[in-house]
């Protein structure tokens, strides 16, 4: 069976940009001091090339953030994360968000608000699928007969009286586009640069948290431990709720529940823990290598 591309590079699938570069110059290293041996032995080197073309398509893909995020949704679903009875719709609402870029999520969404253009929004489930324009009434035209010699040669030259006298055609200032932010939470608005567009549309930051002081992160530590309870007292502490956590993080709600509940049992495997425990700590603030080591021997149960 093929590996998948964290495996072929030998490492987790939380590893960083560096740790990710360094295990792929090692693998290429070493796949090519074993078929330049083999070479010399006269040996079949094709599945040592099938391995670095494989090696090749997998540092291709983690290397680039966009093409490693989609990787990692697939990867979830295959793993069960994404239920298989979904249909079509559910399924594209689950991890649409994820598999299209938001700057072209962003930008269709805009086309469909402040353009009268028929623009089925990228990204969004739900987005019914923009109409087919109708075909405009075909022009009866009856050609008019007319004599023949001079009198068709006069009929050729003059220009018809109601084209001679049309008005010419009046041209009005081109509006300025307006956008309704409030209907759409999901995008902001910023000032843009006055030789291009006077908005700029970017996705939405990250929710905003109360600020809590060491003192009152130290005492919830002491009552609550390393633990998911601690993840949730700070949430809530925070003011941030559970789909925001969600949204933020890219990880599902029921993963998020389980580990706020210390559902070890409804938890994946500890690599992906580790990842998911990392992401909700750096998001509520909180000292991840603390957290991580914490969390991570309760759930080994040492």
């Amino acid at each position: 069976m093929t590996q998948g591309f964290y495996e072929q590079l030998g490492v987790p699938a939380d590893a960083d940009a560096p740790t990710l570069r360094k295990a792929y110059h090692r693998q290429v290293a070493r796949l090519t001091k074993r078929t330049r041996q083999l070479r010399e032995q006269g040996g079949d080197t094709t599945q040592l090339e099938l391995a670095r073309q494989q090696l090749e398509e997998a540092w291709e893909v983690l290397s680039v953030p966009a093409r490693r995020q989609r990787y990692d949704v697939m990867l979830g679903f295959l793993e069960g994360e994404v239920p298989g009875d979904l249909d079509a719709a559910a399924l594209w609402g689950r991890v649409g968000s994820d598999l299209v870029p938001p700057a072209l999520a962003a930008a269709t969404r805009l086309l469909a608000k402040v353009t009268s253009l028929k623009v089925q929004p990228v990204g969004e489930p739900d987005a019914a699928p923009a109409p087919t324009p109708a075909r405009p009434a075909p022009i009866d035209f009856t050609p008019t007969a007319v004599p023949a010699d001079t009198a068709f040669s006069e009929a050729i030259t003059e220009a018809p009286p109601d084209v001679a006298a049309a008005p010419p055609p009046i041209v009005l200032p081109r509006p300025r586009p307006v956008v309704q932010v409030a209907e759409n939470p999901s995008l902001k608005v910023v000032e843009g640069s006055p030789r291009a567009s006077s908005v700029i549309v970017l996705p939405a930051d990250t929710p905003r948290q109360k600020t809590l002081t060491p003192a009152e992160v130290s005492a919830l530590v002491d009552m609550h431990g390393y633990s998911g309870r601690l993840l949730q007292a700070v949430r809530e502490a925070k003011g941030v709720t559970l789909p925001e956590v969600a949204d933020a993080t890219r990880i599902s709600l029921r993963y998020l529940q389980a580990i706020e509940s210390d559902a070890h049992e409804r938890l994946p495997s500890a690599t992906f823990v580790r990842g998911y425990v990392k992401e909700i700590a750096r998001m509520l603030k909180l000292d991840e290598e603390a957290v991580v080591a914490g969390y991570m021997r309760r759930l080994s149960g040492t």
